[in-house]
């Protein structure tokens, strides 16, 4: 699967805090795939700004991630979960179309 730097930084974000203990296990291996590097810093300009959020230069450059099953259902339960609480924002609509969550 193809994600942007929007979409590395983003992901991690649409978790919660509190989960069942097999989720919070899937929730940490989805995490550590997202990290963001040193090089991801200096190649994007990521910078914290004094509100406490974070910019980056947007960029069609995509990166390859494997998913497993669980990973995906995981994803796929907590943007449904947003969605439901109507707390998705613009910035998740691309997620929710990578992960097509409106038909699954």
């Amino acid at each position: 699967m193809k994600l942007t730097i929007s979409d590395k930084i983003l992901l991690p974000t649409i978790f919660p805090a509190e989960a069942k203990y097999e989720a919070l296990i899937c929730i940490r291996d989805i995490k550590k795939k997202m990290e963001i590097t040193q090089e991801d810093v200096k190649e994007f300009n990521i910078q914290t700004l004094e509100n406490g959020s974070v910019s980056w230069k947007v960029s069609d450059k995509t990166f390859d991630y494997k998913f497993t099953e669980m990973e995906k259902q995981t994803i796929l339960n907590s943007l449904k979960k947003l969605d439901e609480q109507e707390k998705l924002t613009e910035q998740l609509l691309p997620l929710c179309k990578l992960f097509d969550f409106r038909t699954k």
